[in-house]
């Protein structure tokens, strides 16, 4: 009798009080550094959240240029982006994080980048300027 009371009570609990409904957001990744490291560029990201260690690869799309070799910590992305390519990117192209490659034609980064819709985040506008040597 007792454990059919704590059910009812429990059910009532979970039917009656107004719960929270939280979206799950995505983590805030940032653009942190540009480091010259020989004929390479170590262009790092950070996030207070973990990155994902799985199955599948972060890609980096500056502009129309993607890049997916990197060094990966808990809560930073390293990619290795050659000098020569690095110094070829646009300032002003728009910069974006996905993990996967997203090969959909019908769907724009920035479409992909609102909240909700899959791995993908918006990182801004390139500027060359964050380069240190």
């Amino acid at each position: 009798m007792q454990k059919s009371i704590v059910l009812f009570f429990s059910l009532l609990a979970v039917f009656f009080i107004p719960g929270r409904s939280v979206a799950q957001e995505k983590a805030k990744v940032e653009i942190t550094t540009a480091q010259q490291k020989g004929n390479t560029v170590e262009f790092t990201l950070t996030s207070a959240k973990k990155f994902i260690v799985g199955g599948n690869v972060y890609v980096l799309h500056v502009g129309d240029k993607t890049f997916s070799h990197y060094k990966q910590s808990m809560h930073s992305l390293s990619f290795l982006i050659p000098s020569g390519d690095f110094n070829n990117l646009s300032d002003g192209a728009n910069v974006y994080l996905t993990y996967g490659n997203e090969n959909e034609p019908e769907r724009s980064l920035e479409a992909m980048s609102k909240p909700g819709q899959g791995p993908c985040w918006s990182l801004g506008k390139f500027n060359a300027q964050i380069l240190t040597k």
